[in-house]
Formats: C-alpha cells, sequence, structure tokens
C-alpha cells in the first residue's frame, strides 16, 4: 500500500490480482487504484490476469492499471516470450466507459497508455452506482480482514 498526494494505491504483482481477497484487503484498507505489472508467456496466462484484473475492479470499485512484458529476451532464463498489454481498467458502471476500460494498449505491442482517473466519480458510485458492490458485500460472511 502506498499513500500519495493523489490517491492510496496497492501493488498486486501478476498472480496475486487472480486471488480476490488480497484486492478486497487492499480496499478495505482504503486503495482506490490496484497497479498490476505482470509477466505472463502465453495467451492464457495474459488473459487470465486480465480478467482478474476486471473481476477485481468491479468487486471492489476501484481502477485497476495493468502492464504486461511484452517480446522475448533470449539470454534471460524464463524469458523466451513474453505475452502482455497494458490497460486502465474502471469499474464496469455507467458513468465510466462501456466493458469497464478506460484507455487499453494493443496485445504485444511496446507502448505507453495514459489515462485520467477521476476518484471523486469513483466514491460517488461506491454510493449510487448502478451496483454498489463494495457497499452490499457481505463482511457477516467475508470478512475484509482489514
Amino acid at each position: 500500500m502506498f499513500r500519495t498526494d493523489k490517491a492510496t494505491v496497492a501493488l498486486l504483482v501478476c498472480y496475486d490480482i487472480e486471488f480476490p481477497e488480497i484486492a478486497r484487503i487492499a480496499r478495505a484498507r482504503g486503495a482506490d487504484i490496484l497497479f498490476c505489472p505482470s509477466c505472463t508467456d502465453d495467451r492464457h496466462g495474459l488473459y487470465r490476469v486480465k480478467y482478474s484484473c476486471h473481476s477485481r475492479a468491479v468487486e471492489n470499485q476501484v481502477y485497476v492499471v495493468t502492464s504486461g512484458t511484452v517480446g522475448s529476451l533470449p539470454t534471460v532464463g524464463g524469458m523466451r516470450q513474453s505475452f502482455g498489454q497494458a490497460a486502465v481498467i474502471a469499474p464496469n458502471d455507467v458513468p465510466f466507459p462501456p466493458g469497464g476500460i478506460v484507455a487499453e494498449g494493443e496485445i504485444n505491442q511496446e507502448m505507453v497508455v495514459t489515462a485520467e482517473l477521476d476518484l471523486q466519480l469513483l466514491h460517488e458510485i461506491r454510493e449510487r452506482g448502478s451496483v454498489t458492490t463494495w457497499r452490499d458485500r457481505r463482511t457477516d460472511l467475508y470478512p475484509d480482514w482489514s
């Protein structure tokens, strides 16, 4: 967790994003943005991380910023091939773009992806969005472990 002048962010590296409870704990501790750098060596891994990022954004009503390694480093063990894609993902709710994609790069293309994140809008949809997954979570059954 990192508290900055702009937002509280959490870093969930690659495989970490695939575990809902880690993101839930980060959100319970105040994270509004999850950063997820990843290194996947095939399309299966890329999509597993990508879809997990979308799920965590919806479940916790947070932004998720993901970036993946692309290309190859033949002289480095385990880096013969990478499949990656950068994206900025929002909770999939009405005020955000359809599909929850704020910005997205091309799969396996080296590029920089940027976006402006509206934290006030994020806070508003937690209270009055078309779905309020964060507010409606069942902490009596599934505690936040915060």
